[in-house]
C-alpha cells in the first residue's frame, strides 16, 4: 500500500469525525488522483465486514465525489467500486439509486454511455446500477434511441421482464409540464397549484338522490397506495385508499356536494376542495415516493417515477402493470381533485397528501368511480 493512503488510513481510523478526510477525498477527486482515490476505496473495502463507522462514512463520500465529478475515469471508477462495505440489501438498494441519480445528473450521457453501457457487460458493474442510470437519464432527459447503446440495454430490460422495463424510455407529456419550483409537491396543500371548486345549494340538490357504494378490494387498494407505500412499512406512516361507485352519473361540477358523504375517516366535516390536473397528481405522486417519508428511504428518482405511475393506475383503475402510455390516456380523461389536510387524521408535519379522482365509468362498465388516496406521515 503507497505510504501516504497507509498514513490516510491511520489518521481516519483514529479520529472523531471524517471532515478533514472527505476534504482530501474530494482535493484529491477534483485533481484527477484517480490512482490514490482507487487504493483508499480498496483499502476500506478490503477490511471485509470489520469497518468501523469512519470508513463506511467515507466510503459512500468518496462514491458520490466521484460520480458528481465530470470525467470519464471518475465513472469508470466509480461503477466498478462494490457499492456497499458488507452485505445489505436495503443499503445496495439505496446507494444504487442515489448513485444513478448522481451520475445521470452529473456526468455527460455521452461519457455514461460509452463507460458503462457499450462495453461488453462488465462483471463488476450492478445491472441494477445500470438499470437505474439508464431510466435516471430517460429522466434529464436524454434522447435514449440516439445513444445506440442505452438502447440496445433498454431492449435489454425488457427481454428480462425488469421492473423498469414498465416505464418509458422518454417522457410522457404529463411528465413534461414545467413546475414552479417554490412549490413543494407534497405537505402544504396551498402551495400546489389548483382551482377551488364551490359547492352551491343546487349542487347540493342534484347530488342528493346520488348513491354510493364502497368497494372492497385490497388488491387495488394496495395499488392505489403505492407510492406511499413505504410511509407505512418503515415509517410512522398512515395510508388512506379508498374506491366507490357512483350511481347516476354526476356532473364533476357537483362532486363537492358528493364528497361530503364519503365515508372517509382523512377528511374534516366541511372539506374544502380544489380540482387540479393529472400532471400535478402525477407529481405530487413522484415526489412523494422519490422523497420518501419521514423514516422510510427515498425511491430516488427512477423507482419513485414508476410508483407514481403504478399509484395513478389504481387511482384510475387499472392494473399496476398497465403499459404507461395507457395509463396516461385514463388519466386525462379523469376529473381529479385535491382537498385539504386540516382533519386530525393527518399530521400536519410535512408528509401530507390527499387526492381524489372522479373517472367515467367503473371497472365494471357501468357508472361513475370515485377513488380516493390520503397519506401522512410522522417524525
Amino acid at each position: 500500500m503507497d505510504s501516504s493512503v497507509q498514513q490516510f488510513m491511520s489518521r481516519l481510523a483514529l479520529s472523531d469525525n471524517t471532515q478533514a478526510s472527505t476534504a482530501e477525498v474530494s482535493r484529491r477527486v477534483a485533481a484527477g488522483d484517480l490512482d490514490w482515490t482507487g487504493a483508499v476505496a480498496d483499502a476500506i473495502a478490503s477490511q471485509g465486514g470489520s469497518q468501523a463507522w469512519q470508513h463506511e462514512d467515507l466510503y459512500l463520500h468518496l462514491q458520490r465525489a466521484l460520480a458528481k465529478t465530470l470525467g470519464i475515469g471518475n465513472i469508470q471508477l466509480v461503477v466498478r467500486l462494490p457499492l456497499v462495505l458488507r452485505p445489505d440489501v436495503e443499503r445496495e438498494k439505496f446507494v444504487t439509486r442515489l448513485m444513478a441519480v448522481e451520475l445521470a445528473r452529473h456526468q455527460s450521457a455521452e461519457d455514461l454511455a460509452r463507460a458503462v453501457f457499450e462495453a461488453a457487460p462488465d462483471p463488476d458493474v450492478s445491472y441494477e446500477l445500470r438499470a437505474c442510470l439508464l431510466h435516471e437519464l430517460v429522466r434529464r432527459p436524454v434522447a435514449v434511441e440516439e445513444h445506440p447503446a442505452l438502447r440496445s440495454f433498454a431492449a435489454v430490460l425488457a427481454a428480462d421482464g425488469h421492473p423498469l422495463a414498465q416505464l418509458p424510455c422518454h417522457l410522457l407529456p404529463l411528465e413534461q409540464v414545467e413546475r414552479d419550483s417554490s412549490w413543494f409537491p407534497f405537505g402544504p396543500v396551498s402551495r400546489v397549484p389548483k382551482e377551488p371548486l364551490s359547492t352551491p345549494l343546487l349542487a347540493r340538490r342534484r347530488a342528493a338522490d346520488t348513491t354510493v357504494t364502497e368497494v372492497r378490494d385490497p388488491d387495488r387498494a394496495a395499488s392505489i397506495g403505492t407510492a406511499v407505500r413505504e410511509w407505512t412499512e418503515v415509517s410512522n406512516g398512515r395510508v388512506a385508499a379508498h374506491v366507490f361507485t357512483v350511481q347516476p352519473p354526476l356532473d364533476p361540477r357537483d362532486f363537492g356536494a358528493l364528497f361530503g358523504r364519503l365515508p372517509l375517516a382523512c377528511r374534516s366535516d366541511t372539506p374544502e376542495l380544489w380540482t387540479t390536473t393529472a400532471d400535478t397528481v402525477l407529481d405530487i405522486l413522484r415526489s412523494a415516493a422519490s422523497s420518501g417519508g419521514a423514516y422510510s428511504n427515498p425511491l430516488f428518482g427512477t423507482y419513485g417515477r414508476l410508483a407514481a405511475w403504478q399509484s395513478l393506475a389504481g387511482l384510475v383503475g387499472l392494473s399496476p402493470q398497465t403499459p404507461v402510455p395507457q395509463i396516461a390516456r385514463e388519466a386525462e380523461h379523469t376529473h381529479w381533485f385535491l382537498f385539504d389536510t386540516e382533519a386530525d387524521w393527518f399530521d400536519a408535519v410535512a408528509w401530507d397528501l390527499a387526492i381524489a379522482a372522479l373517472r367515467p365509468g367503473g371497472t365494471s362498465g357501468e357508472g361513475q368511480e370515485i377513488a380516493v388516496l390520503a397519506a401522512t406521515d410522522t417524525d
